[in-house]
């Protein structure tokens, strides 16, 4: 008999810990990955753009576009889009371990076959640009 207790106590202790020590702090930043400038983003290179994290009551909207560049300056980037992914997180339940991915959503859009999506993203709003296939470095 108490060795189910001390199972429990331990289960419950661990639980504990773990909420402890699950996840980032709240006042802790997101890092910024510089991968690619506009000098070195050439018109039709491929390319995934993440955008700033975006905060509505509850949710974080993550939105990350994957496509081809039509246009890059300091200003922004223009791309054509091959695909849009968009993940929304409930905040209040992200720092739950084996939980959080229960609060989590993404949807992944990708536009009809034949049509061509054109969006301007401005540098503003933009969280890292990386590149990918052959354009990308190191490969």
């Amino acid at each position: 008999m108490r060795i189910r207790h001390v199972g429990f106590s331990a289960a419950a202790w661990a639980v504990l810990v773990g909420a402890a020590w699950g996840g980032d702090s709240k006042g802790a930043d997101r890092p910024i990955t510089i991968i690619a400038s506009p000098a070195t983003l050439k018109v039709g290179a491929r390319c995934r753009v993440e955008l700033n994290a975006v905060a509505s009551g509850r949710n974080e909207t993550v939105t990350a576009y994957e496509g081809v560049i039509a246009k890059a300056t300091e200003q922004g980037v223009g791309l054509t889009v091959t695909e849009e992914k968009k993940t929304i997180v409930r905040k209040t339940a992200v720092h739950v371990p084996f939980k959080d991915r229960l609060f989590r959503n993404v949807g992944i859009g990708r536009p009809a076959p034949g049509s061509k999506k054109e969006v301007w993203l401005p540098s503003g709003t933009i969280h890292s640009v990386e590149l990918v296939g052959k354009e990308a470095p190191g490969e």
